[in-house]
């Protein structure tokens, strides 16, 4: 009987020590599950830095420090992105000069030497302004006489129009070639008695009225194809 109790407890004694064996490896088991868990982090860390995995083990600091470099290529991108994008620009023009902003001297030049001579006049434009402006093509110019009958003067495109920067203070001219009048082979209403020289500057609508320099009549040709009065256009000093 004691024998068969011996027995007994010999065996309660023998799985009482495998059970303790099976909770050590449970517990190897948790650990394993920890390391697992432990390796889940470098996505978590990449974004933060990636300096707190190293504890966990050395798998899980590995992958962090790929993470990491990921993370820094990224930046780096970015920023060479920004910086290709702030190159772009360009100058901007200058406006049209307007003609409040203009001023404007007339010289008479010389008197035609007779009839069938052709005399200037010079008309100057200067930058008043403070800024540059621009003048391109053409000027508007009609004749007027003293009762107030107009002339249209055609252009001179053998002459070709150039654009024009004026800073402040700059200059730029125009010529109006006329033919004088004389009675010897014109009737009376081809006289054109001018007075006033109306000018308009290219691209502008509002016109300035200038004193005309000169007494002698001007021939009138406002019908014929190729006139002996007309404008050029607007050129550099």
């Amino acid at each position: 009987m004691r024998l068969r109790t011996a027995s007994l407890a010999a065996a309660a004694l023998a799985a009482g020590l495998t059970l303790t064996a099976c909770n050590d490896n449970g517990g190897t088991g948790t650990g394993s599950a920890g390391a697992g868990s432990s390796s889940a982090q470098p996505s978590e860390a990449s974004a933060s830095g990636g300096s707190d995995s190293q504890g966990t083990g050395s798998t899980g600091g590995d992958k962090a420090d790929t993470g990491g470099s990921g993370t820094g290529k990224g930046d780096g991108k970015g920023t060479a992105n920004g910086g290709s994008g702030n190159g772009g620009g360009g100058i901007a023009k200058s406006a049209a000069c307007k003609t409040s902003a203009l001023g404007f001297q007339v010289d008479p030049g010389g008197e035609p030497a007779d009839a069938n001579t052709q005399g200037h006049v010079t008309v100057t434009l200067t930058n008043k302004g403070t800024a540059p402006c621009t003048l391109n093509g053409y000027p508007g110019v009609d004749l007027a006489s003293g009762s107030g009958d107009t002339w249209s003067l055609t252009r001179q495109t053998s002459v070709k129009a150039k654009s024009l920067t004026l800073d402040p203070g700059g200059d730029a001219y125009f010529k109006v070639t006329y033919l004088p009048y004389t009675a010897e082979g014109n009737t009376p209403d081809a006289e054109f008695k001018t007075v006033t020289l109306i000018m308009t500057p290219p691209g502008e609508t509002s016109s300035v009225s200038l004193r005309w320099p000169h007494k002698t009549p001007v021939l009138k040709q406002d019908a014929a194809t190729h006139p002996g009065t007309f404008v050029g256009p607007v050129l550099g000093e």
